[in-house]
């Protein structure tokens, strides 16, 4: 990984960051939480006055973080929350 960050001619702005900055640049965020996989989820395409949206946060909101990491990677095929201003569309 080093050699190809090398390559690219950019080290001296990489040591501006710490190793967790960098790790959570490259994986994105290691922690999960429940109410942050809800805050970015965005339902479309679902009948005005569906439960299912409801009941969906309900679900995801009793999920434990390691839960909550098997969701994304089965929503998202990513095991951390996307970029910040990404959301999570269900339709």
């Amino acid at each position: 990984m080093k050699k190809g960050f090398d390559s690219l001619g950019i080290a001296a702005h990489l040591r501006l960051f710490t190793c967790t900055e960098l790790m959570a640049l490259v994986a994105g965020q290691q922690t999960v939480d429940a109410e942050e996989v809800v805050a970015r989820m965005v339902f479309e395409r679902f009948p005005a006055g569906s439960s299912t949206p409801n009941l969906f946060r309900r679900l995801v909101r009793s999920l434990n973080s390691v839960e909550c990491r098997k969701l994304l990677v089965f929503a998202t095929a990513q095991s951390a929350l996307p970029a910040a201003g990404t959301n999570i569309v269900i339709r």
